[in-house]
């Protein structure tokens, strides 16, 4: 598959080929194809894949080998915020979601090599109440999953520590 068969827009098409991502651009959609996501699904990650790939093209990044794990999270960091309940936010957009795709493909392919992430502060505590659950309220591993990333957003958001 490649981005000919996805984006519609020759200009869209010429963002895609573009460095950092170009060289890359149709093994990120062949490694997709087995997923099975649908035409949509596929656009909606192109676009966030190319929202990213500007965003490292305007950092000067000219070779996906130079991708580390702080461009990531430095990307997210200007996406927009959605607040869940009035108690934490998360961001929103399809480069959040291409931006960890991409990593995850250049990680899992050797393009580049993953930093070991130190771990969060509360992460003792965390797990601490995750296993409490397991142990003793008999939640599947599904459900830990579940909790661990929401609380992980909870604690990572701003204004977390307020009353």
């Amino acid at each position: 598959m490649t981005v000919e068969d996805i984006a519609r827009s020759p200009t869209t098409r010429a963002r895609a080929r573009q460095a950092p991502l170009g060289p890359h651009f149709d093994d990120i959609l062949t490694a997709l194809e087995p997923v099975g996501y649908t035409q949509s699904s596929l656009r909606d990650l192109v676009s966030g894949f190319i929202q990213f790939g500007d965003y490292l093209h305007r950092q000067g990044l000219t070779d996906l080998g130079q991708l580390r794990f702080h461009h990531v999270e430095s990307f997210i960091a200007t996406q927009p915020l959605r607040r869940c309940r009035s108690t934490y936010q998360y961001p929103i957009s399809r480069g959040v979601r291409g931006a960890r795709h991409l990593w995850r493909y250049a990680c899992a392919t050797g393009i580049t090599t993953p930093e070991p992430a130190p771990a969060p502060v509360y992460s003792p505590v965390l797990e601490e109440w995750l296993g409490f659950l397991e142990r003793h309220r008999g939640l599947a591993p599904k459900s830990l999953t579940l909790y661990r990333g929401h609380i992980r957003r909870f604690l990572e958001s701003p204004g977390a520590g307020r009353h």
